[in-house]
């Protein structure tokens, strides 16, 4: 194998199109806590799928869901192997490839709207065609294509030349062989026609279906400087992708766990043991979950009207959990009371 041999990437698409959103939000164009029905109508309002003996019941979703739920795949979409399977193959939607469908991606995931996901929005992780929807949602918010969108706001910029959905022809001898293991346990070449485990439509084929969960083709070195980008920052030799800020929201943990309370994101400014003396980097974003008692400013309220107790705390930089000096001990709690005056607090 050849290093400039070009790979399916499959799921590591996902990355790509996420980094896109937050491109969007950062202009402005988006707010990842938005109904994705505002810019893909037929998902204003969704059904879900209920287990019960013998069968399931169709019922509608609690809430709308959000662009934070495609992101974090809570939207409760599978890969239409959930409990209302028949359905979801019925429409010929299952499992994570695209590449040879004669329709718009758009086309596939208005079409999806219809069918009833596995759970109600944001109370379960569940993977599946997330991100798939979320490309839709950039093409809406863009005005462009997604191939275009990403071609020229991420390909192009990073240097990422053999990055693309489709084969240009003049690659199509680079695309790695498919193989596939056989019930001998020995290994055959995939076939040629379009399934999950065949060569795949990537040079040949309708080349419409622009697939934001599992579309693209790469090479290792382009991927590379993609997640060089992320670990700098958000940058790669001047070309500036992404904002800090938005690298260290996707580098932390957003889900919620069974029984926890709820999250606030919140930009402290901290106060030492007892209120004495600043802690060190009051700039550091801090996720909270309530639990110890800490006294709480928050914007838009009366001093001292929000009260709570805090279990845990997290700084966006640094090590999850493993807050920094001063501020380590006064959110912890260590040798007394601790106090910070809330600039900001948004939902997770």
């Amino acid at each position: 194998m050849k290093e400039d041999a070009i790979f399916r990437i499959a799921s590591q698409t996902k990355a790509l199109v996420s980094v896109a959103a937050l491109q969007l939000q950062e202009e402005g164009r988006l707010l990842i806590g938005d109904p994705v029905g505002k810019y893909i109508p037929e998902f204003q309002k969704t059904k879900v799928a209920v287990l019960r003996p013998g069968g399931y019941d169709v019922v509608d979703a609690k809430r709308p869901i959000t662009i934070r739920d495609l992101l974090t795949h809570t939207s409760g979409v599978s890969y239409g192997d959930g409990p209302a399977k028949d359905l979801w193959q019925k429409a010929g939607i299952t499992g994570w490839y695209f590449a040879d469908r004669d329709e718009p991606v758009a086309a596939t995931v208005t079409r999806m709207a219809a069918l009833p996901f596995d759970a109600q929005p944001g109370e379960k992780y569940i993977y599946g065609f997330n991100t798939d929807i979320l490309g839709v949602v950039v093409e809406r918010a863009s005005g462009q294509p997604l191939d275009e969108y990403l071609r020229t706001r991420i390909f192009e910029p990073l240097k990422m030349r053999d990055t693309h959905f489709y084969l240009p022809p003049a690659k199509a001898d680079r695309l790695a062989t498919v193989y596939s293991a056989t019930p001998g346990g020995k290994i055959e070449r995939a076939p040629t026609p379009g399934t999950m485990v065949s060569q795949g439509a990537y040079v040949e084929g309708p080349r419409k279906s622009f697939s934001g969960g599992a579309g693209i083709v790469s090479t290792a070195l382009d991927y590379a400087r993609f997640l060089q980008m992320m670990l700098n920052g958000g940058e790669l030799e001047g070309a500036r992708i992404l904002g800090r800020k938005s690298v260290e929201l996707m580098t932390v943990d957003l889900h919620r766990r069974a029984g926890d309370a709820t999250w606030r994101w919140v930009r402290p400014r901290l106060l030492g043991p007892e209120g004495r003396g600043p802690a060190r980097d009051p700039r550091l974003r801090w996720r909270i979950r309530l639990g110890r008692r800490l006294p709480l400013h928050v914007l838009g309220r009366p001093e001292g009207a929000a009260r709570g107790r805090v279990l845990h705390a997290a700084p966006a930089l640094g090590r999850p959990g493993r807050p920094r000096g001063a501020a380590r001990a006064a959110l912890s709690g260590h040798r007394g009371r601790a106090s910070a005056r809330v600039v900001t607090v948004r939902q997770p």
